[in-house]
């Protein structure tokens, strides 16, 4: 005849065993959820990130210096449309602005994603670039 101890399982050891599984499953799927919408965070404000980097290079690199005050405009990127804002200020340096620039998607303009804030110098006069013409084809050490 077999002892007690040799039946198996009973009820109530089968049942927390699967309590115990449950509760580890239900952990590694939340963790897997948690992972996705993090990468999904992620990659929506890297892409608005550079969409303000873009903003921020074209008021670098106009040749107009960038008015004071608010502007904003669409853009597409990646598929996707965005609005931007920028704010342009004085600074306490004369030949610098600042523009404070967010981003957001178009279709809600109040839910900031990014904040981008760069500085901007006055733009020089037209300056000759090319290279000085004042050297000689002659060699080093002499004299013309």
């Amino acid at each position: 005849m077999r002892s007690r101890r040799e039946r198996g399982f009973t009820l109530l050891e089968v049942l927390v065993a699967l309590a115990i599984a449950t509760l580890g499953i239900a952990g590694i799927t939340l963790s897997a959820i948690t992972a996705g919408a993090n990468a999904s965070s992620l990659r929506e404000q890297s892409l608005a990130h550079w969409v303000a980097m873009n903003k921020a290079t074209e008021l670098r690199l106009s040749q107009d210096w960038p008015a004071l005050g608010s502007s904003d405009g669409d853009s597409e990127f990646a598929g996707v449309e965005w609005r931007w804002q920028a704010e342009v200020s004085e600074t306490d340096v004369e030949a610098l602005r600042r523009a404070d620039i967010t981003v957001s998607y178009a279709q809600t303009p109040d839910d900031e994603i990014t904040r981008l804030s760069v500085f901007i110098k006055q733009p020089t006069p037209d300056i000759d670039l090319r290279p000085w013409s004042g050297y000689t084809q002659q060699g080093p050490g002499t004299t013309p």
